[in-house]
């Protein structure tokens, strides 16, 4: 055997190794972050010949700092089909923000996702922060995910804006808006009956 084709054997064996460990690389089909009444179901599936030693589950109120909150151990993956793995907090920090992320043994940590953990007022819905300055997010019950719009008026009813959202809240940009006492209501579209009621106070 000539030294150059031992070597050049040697550089296609580091080669197909490189290959194997990465489609073991544990990508992702899907991770989500669903709030169901008091806790948090974290779904995760890993794709189609995705492995890793282990899993992590890890939860943050300033998505800096992570605690660790529970773990699955073992191999994880298969080379035949797509792995599904569920996890439940059953302690989300409330009126926060709850930032989550997943450690694979073996291959180091996913993105953070966030999910907003807010008690609603006795009108159904919650304003934060409130007092508000450049922004407020208004939440509000909307598991099954339908349209929903909300109309901000100042005290002498005069119309400020009107929103969409699909999701349990909207994001509302107050940089334009005069420091005031305002009030909204919040919607369904498919409805025309009065909505959900609240107070907002403008800095």
């Amino acid at each position: 055997m000539s030294l150059r084709f031992f070597f050049l054997s040697i550089v296609f064996i580091l080669l197909s190794f490189g290959n194997c460990l990465a489609q073991r690389t544990p990508s992702l089909d899907r991770f989500e972050v669903i709030r169901i009444n008091d806790f948090v179901k974290i779904d995760l599936i890993l794709s189609q010949g995705a492995f890793c030693d282990g899993i992590k589950y890890y939860r943050s109120n300033d998505g800096i700092n992570f605690n660790f909150i529970g773990q699955v151990n073992g191999i994880c993956g298969s080379d035949d089909q797509p792995e599904q793995f569920e996890f439940t907090d059953n302690s989300p920090v409330w009126n926060a923000s709850n930032y989550y992320k997943v450690e694979f043994g073996g291959y180091g940590f996913s993105e953070p996702i966030k999910i907003d953990f807010f008690e609603l007022d006795k009108n159904g819905s919650r304003a934060f922060p409130n007092p508000a300055r450049e922004e407020v997010r208004i939440f509000f019950d909307n598991l099954n995910q339908k349209p929903f719009n909300i109309s901000l008026f100042s005290q002498n009813g005069q119309t400020i804006l009107n929103n969409q959202t699909f999701t349990d809240h909207f994001t509302i940009d107050l940089t334009n808006i005069q420091p005031g006492i305002y009030f909204y209501e919040i919607n369904k579209l498919e409805e025309k009956h009065p909505g959900l009621m609240g107070r907002l106070i403008v800095q």
